[in-house]
């Protein structure tokens, strides 16, 4: 499987909505 850059940045971005709708 290979993984692309976007796909990265999408899943750091993702990550970091979960923490910060965690601390809401």
């Amino acid at each position: 499987m290979m993984v692309t850059k976007v796909n990265i940045e999408q899943w750091k971005w993702g990550f970091s909505i979960n923490l910060s709708s965690e601390s809401d």
